[in-house]
């Protein structure tokens, strides 16, 4: 037996089937005179979330399972056992949320001993939410049905069989210049007063309802009280009797006036309407809330390639035949509630077989209640512009120079490709070439010649790989290559090899002009060595900077032991190669004293340092034999020397009578290599004004060596 049960007849409750009472639809409770739960069925812990274990013995004051009701189901409780107790319905905002309210009936009883203590208090709640719904709706349908009736403004005229008035409501006074004394007793004709229009008519459809019993309908115009004309809309109807015999026959007139005027105003609208479309450049069409045709101007069924009959009261998919596909779709939307739809639909053209892009505009058409009469839509011609769109998105996503992708594109399409490895379970391959003395070859034969190289490399490179493979210039003279489906890094090095065997065929291509080309690749593999394009790029340029430490023209995959060191050398050689490197330098002074018979001071030593925003204060000994072997150092000394000279000319000017300052300024053994140090010391003399021996030249002693 379990513990809802123990419960169930510890506190005496067996002579009730406990089944029936845990199934029941009611929440049901038992509570003791200390209003502490005692047992409570499974609805209750449907309802509330609170389970038997959780209620067990608990106050429900303490509990809340009602929510801010529960003070209510207290109050009833205590005026239960006190023997006031009444059934009461119940608002219960279910979770505590006012838009999920629940009304229930609840009923308390209660068990006493003989001596009339309370034993026991159950508590039943019923939910009556439907109940009390359907109450509401019948006590608002009859309202409703009284306010029509007390304010109904229509115009109400009963008939006999013989066609005279037996009956008229005051309404028709207040509508009509007339009064229901000059109509009751009258026939249609003779009640009828001066200058209406369509009396005749009226009293004919009111004698062929007395006959036939066929309904009619008929507008009649006259004056108003105020002197206007109105126009109302009479129905006329036979009435029968129980036996279906006609007795009479009913009019209900209703003044139409403001209809009358707004369709003859709708009409104008549309003649103006048509008028336009019919002129107009753009394709229109209109469609019905059955999302068919009802109007087509003639660019329109240009378009379509049919005739008007073929094409009204058809849909979209019935006139084009899936050609409008995404047209279709529009129309169904907004036909559906949606808002107005701008679509790109693309068609091939029945005049002359070639594929055009319309941008179509629908919108809906309402009437001033907000009921949808229509849906409008202009179409235009925007071929043109579209493929002006996507031939900029191509150039956008193309290296001019080779017509590799670019960066951009590498960066929008590796993202899906790695998405499809990762769910296939699957492997891909990042490799970043580099050029080995690329820049050597470029000085040699120039930048044009440098673009033919590349170009060539593109070409040779491409061909070693299949199709599927992602082929990007990065910029310069750094290639990626992504290759998805890899099984094992062997495929990868299968790869890597055929492309740095195939650059050392271009050296007899006539765009090295007996050049020596070769490559160093660097490799890191999805989801190994990262999972985003940017983590797998940047892991392959360091192994790619290892493969040139470790010698060039090899192929160095992507490893944690690499280490920060790598990744900081690849970061200062990139950096060193940005347009605004000079932008960061800060040039210092140490002063330069001479000791004799007392301390004076004759000048100083320039020292560089470099501040890059990302790297933080770089220390000459990590950057400058980066920037020797780069060649950066040509820029690094001519800026040097040019701070320095400019300062030099700074100190002698203002100091004329003493003796000269000097600032000596170090060379690199690269700078003559590179740079044509004469000319470099030269510009900077003359630039700052500064005289040659306010400089001194410190050069290392490689140099002379």
């Amino acid at each position: 037996m379990d513990a809802r049960r123990e419960a169930w007849h510890r506190i005496g409750l067996a002579h009730l089937t406990a089944d029936w009472m845990d199934t029941s639809a009611d929440l049901v409770v038992c509570l003791d005179d200390d209003m502490r739960l005692q047992y409570v069925n499974r609805t209750f812990e449907t309802a509330t979330g609170l389970s038997f274990d959780a209620c067990a013995g608990r106050r429900l004051g303490e509990l809340r399972p009602f929510g801010a009701a529960t003070a209510r189901v207290l109050t009833q409780l205590s005026r239960a056992r006190d023997g006031t107790a009444e059934v009461e319905d119940l608002v219960w905002s279910v979770d505590g949320d006012p838009g999920h309210e629940r009304q229930l009936q609840v009923h308390v009883r209660v068990e006493r001993a003989a001596d009339g203590a309370v034993e026991l208090l159950l508590l039943s709640a019923h939910d009556v939410t439907h109940v009390r719904a359907v109450e509401r709706m019948l006590l608002d349908s009859r309202a409703e049905l009284r306010t029509l009736a007390d304010n109904s403004p229509d115009n109400i005229i009963r008939y006999g069989m013989d066609g005279r008035a037996t009956y008229c409501n005051q309404e028709i006074e207040r509508r009509l210049d007339t009064t229901a004394s000059t109509i009751v007793g009258e026939l249609p004709l003779g009640a009828t007063p001066p200058g209406v229009g369509g009396a005749e008519e009226y009293e004919r459809v009111v004698f062929e309802a007395l006959r036939t019993g066929r309904p009619g309908r008929v507008e009649i115009t006259g004056p108003d009280p105020d002197g206007g004309q109105v126009t109302h809309s009479v129905l006329v109807r036979a009435e029968r009797d129980a036996a279906g015999q006609i007795v009479g026959a009913l009019a209900i007139g209703r003044d139409v006036t403001d209809l009358v005027v707004a369709r003859q105003e709708a009409a104008e609208r549309e003649r103006e309407f048509r008028s336009l479309a019919e002129n107009a450049g753009d394709r229109i069409a209109r469609w019905d809330p059955s999302a068919r045709y009802v109007y087509a101007n003639p660019r329109m069924l240009e378009v379509l390639g049919k005739p008007a009959d073929q094409v009204l009261g058809r849909t979209s998919a019935e006139v084009g035949e899936g050609r409008f596909d995404d047209v279709e779709a529009a129309v169904t939307h907004v036909v559906a509630g949606g808002g107005a739809q701008l679509v790109e639909q693309r068609f091939v053209d029945p005049q002359d077989g070639l594929e055009r892009i319309h941008e179509v505009l629908c919108v809906p058409e309402h009437t001033d209640e907000g009921r949808l009469v229509s849906v409008l839509g202009v179409g235009r011609d925007i071929t043109e512009a579209v493929h002006a769109r996507e031939e900029l998105v191509r150039i956008a996503s193309t290296d001019l120079l080779t017509g590799l992708p670019n960066s951009q594109a590498l960066f929008d399409r590796a993202p899906a490709i790695l998405d499809a490895a990762q769910r296939r379970e699957q492997r891909t391959g990042v490799l970043l070439l580099d050029l080995d003395g690329f820049k050597a070859v470029n000085d040699t034969v120039g930048h044009a010649g440098g673009d033919l190289l590349l170009r060539a490399v593109a070409e040779q490179v491409r061909a070693q790989l299949h199709p599927s493979d992602l082929f990007v210039r990065l910029g310069g003279d750094e290639f990626v290559i992504l290759i998805g489906g890899v099984s094992s890094t062997d495929d990868l090095a299968a790869v890597a090899d055929k492309v740095l065997s195939s650059l050392n065929e271009l050296s007899e291509a006539p765009a090295s002009r007996g050049a020596s080309i070769g490559g160093s690749i660097g490799v890191a593999v999805f989801p190994e060595d990262g999972v985003t394009v940017e983590t797998l790029v940047a892991h392959a340029d360091i192994a790619m900077y290892q493969a040139k430490r470790a010698g060039r023209g090899r192929v160095e995959y992507f490893r944690p032991a690499l280490g920060a060191a790598v990744a900081r050398r690849a970061a200062i050689e990139r950096a060193l190669a940005e347009p605004g490197l000079v932008d960061d330098l800060v040039m210092y002074v140490q002063p330069v004293f001479r000791i004799g018979t007392d301390v004076r001071l004759v000048g100083a030593e320039a020292l560089l340092r470099w501040n890059h925003p990302r790297l933080g204060m770089v220390q000459p000994d990590e950057f400058i034999p980066i920037a020797e072997e780069s060649g950066a150092i040509v820029a690094l000394g001519r800026w040097v020397l040019q701070e320095a000279a400019a300062t030099a000319a700074r100190w002698n000017r203002g100091n004329p009578q003493g003796a000269p300052l000097t600032i000596a300024v170090n060379f690199s053994t690269r700078q003559f290599v590179l740079d044509d140090v004469a000319v470099a010391i030269d510009e900077a003399l003359t630039r700052s004004g500064c005289l040659p021996e306010w400089i001194v030249a410190e050069i290392t002693e490689s140099l002379l060596l």
